[in-house]
């Protein structure tokens, strides 16, 4: 079973290394899940955060375009999911 961590709907901002604290970012492990569809994420968002394997958003996020087709900061590729069954 995956670690989940949750940003919440209520957060409309991440910015570049919003994770720089190494204590926070340890935490997160396995599946993210991002609530809020309208988020402004900076391309370097998720910078340091490690173990990250699947980000889980919202099914009206575009994750072709920009800033979601990029890395967000994280050293590995991630899959982007929208349900929790699309999980391997």
């Amino acid at each position: 079973m995956l670690n989940t961590n949750v940003i919440p709907a209520s957060v409309k901002t991440l910015n570049m290394g919003a994770f720089m604290f190494r204590t926070l970012a340890d935490k997160f492990n396995g599946l993210l899940i991002i609530e809020n569809p309208e988020i402004n994420i900076n391309e370097s968002a998720l910078m340091t955060l490690r173990g990250v394997k699947y980000i889980m958003v919202p099914p009206t996020v575009d994750t072709s375009v920009a800033p979601w087709n990029k890395s967000l900061g994280l050293e590995n590729e991630v899959i982007y999911i929208t349900d929790p069954s699309q999980i391997v």
